[in-house]
């Protein structure tokens, strides 16, 4: 589902919807605020572990923490222009050919710019240990749509 948000500031709601599985085009009068929103949507693997790593250090001894993320899905069938990257988890979306192809990677001929990312429950597990949490509850069709995590 595309979504435009007309005023997206820093981009906020523009990255949580992306996180969702939304497409989204955000629109904003103020360029730094663009430049904002480019560089928070950019988010790494290592930034991932850092708010994690921050979290638990945060969290009471008897404290918890929801993740609400889409997992891996072996009967998924991604949409057309989208590839999956089994190996890092990654769905990459077609980059048409303009402007827009910043931050693009060229993959058998094709561009695409990474969109989501669906790791399986197990690398999502091993991921947030690796982060100082550990895993009280997972559940979802799939074994990790919402997990419940705790301090160590």
């Amino acid at each position: 589902m595309d979504v435009l948000e007309y005023g997206c500031g820093t981009g906020a709601a523009a990255c949580f919807l992306a996180a969702q599985g939304f497409r989204v085009d955000a629109v904003d009068l103020i360029p730094q605020a663009i430049t904002l929103a480019r560089r928070f949507a950019r988010v790494t693997d290592a930034d991932r572990a850092r708010v994690v790593v921050a979290v638990g250090a945060r969290l009471k001894d008897n404290g918890y923490y929801l993740i609400s993320t889409a997992t891996y899905e072996p009967g998924r069938v991604y949409e057309s222009g989208f590839r999956y990257d089994a190996t890092t988890g990654i769905c990459d979306e077609e980059a048409p050919y303009d402007a827009a192809r910043q931050g693009a990677i060229e993959i058998d001929g094709n561009w695409y710019r990474p969109r989501r990312r669906h790791l399986t429950s197990t690398a999502l597990r091993a991921e947030l240990g690796r982060a100082g949490v550990h895993v009280v509850a997972q559940e979802g069709a799939f074994g990790g749509d919402v997990l419940s995590v705790a301090k160590r």
